[in-house]
């Protein structure tokens, strides 16, 4: 079984979204957006774990290196993401 992870620092709104007959507890905004699209671009590029910038401006140049700019869908830019240095704990 293989899964992708994406990591991103950013707001959200939250709560109960839907009717009185249903209601789901979900959360909202772009960077939630963002951060589903960083998962998606797992596949693409092979790394299991990827970053926004944001993230890794908070995590440390010695732990990601960046892998590119990648467009993502739904974003007019491209979006510079990152991977984990191979052994950064």
């Amino acid at each position: 079984m293989q899964a992708g992870i994406a990591l991103h620092y950013g707001e959200v709104s939250y709560g109960n979204i839907g009717s009185g007959r249903r209601l789901d507890f979900t959360v909202i905004g772009p960077d939630v957006n963002l951060v589903s699209r960083i998962q998606t671009a797992t596949g693409a590029t092979g790394h299991t774990l990827l970053s926004s910038e944001r993230f890794a401006g908070l995590v440390g140049s010695q732990k990601l290196v960046s892998i590119g700019r990648h467009a993502l869908k739904g974003f007019s830019d491209s979006v510079e993401l990152y991977r984990q240095i191979d052994g950064a704990a």
